[in-house]
């Protein structure tokens, strides 16, 4: 199964995102901490957590690629340091501007000190 990764500099931050015709991977390291937060999404996860603005793994780590190149004025993607990755979009109904926005969640990598060495 091949994976298709890339990898961005995010703020002071690194993110990686990653890819099989299945799943979608988010890895963010966080260098001044020294921490790693992750999330993993399945084809039908994807949808939940997007509230549907995308509908697979393919569409996400399109969306979130052009939102990490910032492609697109309307689309940002913030993260808060910690556990909480938040991708908004705003888009105009007539006269009126709308945002949408969706929070993927993330875990803390747990990096065992005798795999370090």
């Amino acid at each position: 199964m091949d994976k298709i990764k890339s990898r961005h500099s995010f703020g002071d931050n690194f993110i990686e995102l990653s890819k099989t015709h299945d799943h979608f991977f988010i890895e963010i390291e966080v260098p001044s901490t020294g921490r790693t937060y992750f999330a993993e999404l399945d084809n039908d996860a994807v949808s939940q957590v997007s509230q549907e603005i995308f509908p697979n793994v393919d569409a996400i780590f399109q969306g979130l690629e052009e939102a990490i190149n910032k492609t697109f004025k309307e689309v940002s993607l913030t993260f808060n340091g910690s556990n909480k990755l938040t991708y908004k979009v705003g888009f105009s109904v007539g006269p009126i501007q709308k945002d949408h926005q969706f929070v993927i969640d993330l875990q803390e990598k747990n990096v065992d000190a005798l795999t370090m060495f």
